[in-house]
């Protein structure tokens, strides 16, 4: 029964650890759940939105199940004043697909020089803001510049077209037809995946438990079998 006891509790360890439970755990890399920059990251750097209006950038999201955004980055690409800040937040898509509802504020951020046209992508931690989106659906990323900060964000330099919308001193939004999408990556990481497979090292560690399970049960019958002897002499 000792045996028994321990083989039990071997396989009470493997369902602790969540092993075979068909749960994916979250990814300890984030994925990129969005993007339009050119290869090894680049953008076009002769033209800009923004420049002291809001923007609202529509994105769809790649990959499955829901995902918490951890980061943003795009080519801020020109400053009002120093000190200078923005804001962003997630939209959901509303009626005549410009930006609906406020989705969540993703986090207040100050802009740093130097600007140019050249700048390397500016990285926007937004992981502790806990805004969750699902993939296959879209959204708007909306960045709201602070007071005279007059921030433009370059485009993307590989012709993809999406909805851009643009607004002035809380004007209605306003469609950027003639321009390609702003350049953008958002990136997050894992909250759900259904039916997840199981990764190696979870494989490793099933077959571990199960070949213990079965040496304990096997040590276990051989024990009965000689005691079982020893009673009939």
């Amino acid at each position: 029964m000792r045996y028994i006891s321990t083989a039990l509790a071997a396989c009470g360890l493997a369902l602790t650890l969540g092993i075979g439970s068909g749960t994916g755990t979250p990814a300890a890399h984030a994925d990129v759940l969005f993007t339009n920059l050119g290869a090894g990251s680049s953008y076009n750097t002769g033209v800009a939105n923004g420049g002291g209006s809001d923007l609202a950038i529509g994105f769809t999201v790649t990959g499955t199940g829901t995902f918490t955004l951890t980061s943003l980055e795009l080519p801020i690409s020109k400053i009002g004043t120093p000190g200078a800040f923005t804001t962003f937040s997630l939209a959901s898509v509303g009626a005549g697909n410009v930006p609906g509802a406020s989705l969540g504020t993703l986090g207040t951020f100050a802009i740093s020089p130097p600007f140019n046209d050249s700048v390397p992508l500016s990285v926007f931690d937004v992981s502790a803001a806990g805004v969750t989106v699902t993939g296959g659906s879209s959204y708007f990323l909306v960045e709201n510049a602070g007071p005279s900060s007059a921030i433009a964000i370059n485009l993307n330099n590989i012709g993809a077209m999406g909805l851009t919308f643009r607004s002035s001193d809380a004007q209605p939004w306003a469609f950027l037809s003639d321009y390609d999408t702003s350049a953008v990556r958002i990136n997050g990481t894992p909250t759900s995946v259904t039916g997840a497979v199981p990764e190696p090292s979870e494989w490793l560690a099933m077959g571990m438990a199960g070949t213990s399970v079965m040496g304990l049960m096997v040590r276990a019958r051989s024990r009965r079998g000689k005691g079982s002897k020893s009673n009939a002499v």
